[in-house]
Order: C-alpha cells, then structure tokens, then sequence
C-alpha cells in the first residue's frame, strides 16, 4: 500500500513537471507570435497604399502569425489529464540521461589519454 502511494506521488511529481515544462514552451512562444503579428499588423496599416498591395499582404500575414500564436497559446493550456500520457517524455528523458552519461564516460576516457 505504501510502495502505491510513493508511486502515486512520484506521477504526479511528473505531472506537474511536464505541465510547467508544456506551459514555458508554448505559452510565452506563442504569445511572442500574437506580438509579432500585431506589429506585422500596425505596419500594414500604416502602408495606406490599398488593400491589394503590401498592406493587404501584410495584414494577412500577420493575422495568419496571430492565428498560429493562438492555437500555440492553446496547446500550452491543455494539460495531460492523467500520468499515464507522459510514457514517451519519460523515455525520451531516459535515453537523454543515458547519452549524458555516455558522453561523460567518453571525455574522461579522454582525459586519461
């Protein structure tokens, strides 16, 4: 029962830690995309050369960045509704931690040379 409870734990630890890692990466990229293409946006405005030029071009770019800052903001909300849903970020982490020490194993054998 308790060796449950510590497992229980530990997947949650996991949890919130691929939530916090989810939210860094797609939250604040996205975020920078809506900026960009708000700008993008304020710069083809301020064309005033008709909407079948380079201010037409731009504002469809920039509300296309801005969609695309969006959807990316949004993926970073959802969040993984069990633990279960992170088995391939624990492996990857597994394998990056295997290569680290690896590489360690590699430069002290050069160091020794």
């Amino acid at each position: 029962m308790a060796k449950q409870r510590i497992g229980l734990a530990q997947r949650m630890r996991r949890l919130r830690k691929a939530e916090r890692i989810k939210w860094n990466k797609y939250i604040w990229s996205g975020l920078v995309l809506v900026l960009v293409g708000l700008a993008l946006i304020g710069f083809g405005l301020s064309l005033n050369t008709g909407s079948y030029s380079g201010e037409g071009l731009a504002v469809g770019f920039g509300f296309l960045i801005i969609l695309a800052g969006i959807i990316r903001a949004l993926i970073g909300v959802i969040n993984p509704a069990s633990p279960e849903e992170l088995i391939p970020y624990e492996e990857q982490e597994e394998r990056e931690a295997e290569r680290r020490e690896e590489n360690a194993r590699e430069d002290e054998l050069f160091e020794r040379e």
